[in-house]
């Protein structure tokens, strides 16, 4: 019934289903992400994170592989978004949003 009220076949929900098999990003990845395009540098964001700044790197690299896109560009003074990273940026803040409104 729900599926016919929005007009959704089946066949989408598998095809949307095998789109969605190979990637494996979290939120843990996502808050990465988003606190270090608000430093503009991996090092200041790992010590916001309370992390080392290699396991950082290494998230995002793995991010960056599952979207299929470079999300920033490194500089001599830190990084910036790509286009697409501006884009990313804000389809993760509304998925982190509503992963801590669900939480509560």
């Amino acid at each position: 019934m729900l599926l016919r009220k929005y007009q959704i076949k089946i066949g989408d929900i598998k095809n949307i289903d095998n789109k969605l098999k190979g990637i494996n990003m979290n939120i843990k990845q996502l808050k990465y992400f988003l606190v270090v395009a608000e430093e503009r540098q991996i090092t200041s964001a790992a010590k916001k994170l309370y992390i080392a700044q290699p396991p950082l790197s290494y998230q995002l690299k793995q991010l960056e592989k599952e979207v299929g896109v470079q999300l920033f560009v490194r500089t001599a003074h830190g990084i910036e978004l790509t286009e697409e990273g501006k884009v990313f940026q804000k389809y993760a803040e509304k998925i982190v949003s509503l992963s801590i409104s669900a939480q509560s």
